[in-house]
């Protein structure tokens, strides 16, 4: 049900997802990677956000309720730059 509408059939709908802020990773720009996320950190030339490993090309994804790492083929699925 959604709001006082009772479904009778499948129906299909669309992901709303909201506006968020990114960096991609590219190996050369640590700094920039860094001062953006403050929470990854870089250890023996990895990088890490929580217990996931930065990987070249991965973005770095601010979201309304923190950071998260995004492969360059899910972001291309889930977003588009506006």
């Amino acid at each position: 049900m959604i709001g006082d509408e009772v479904m009778k059939e499948s129906t299909k709908y669309r992901r709303k997802s909201p506006i968020v802020e990114v960096i991609q990773w590219k190996g050369d720009n640590k700094e920039e990677v860094c001062v953006f996320c403050p929470e990854i950190y870089f250890y023996n030339g990895k990088g890490k956000l929580g217990g996931a490993d930065l990987v070249m090309d991965d973005f770095v994804v601010k979201a309304k309720y923190g950071f998260y790492l995004c492969s360059p083929e899910h972001f291309n699925e889930q977003y588009e730059r506006i």
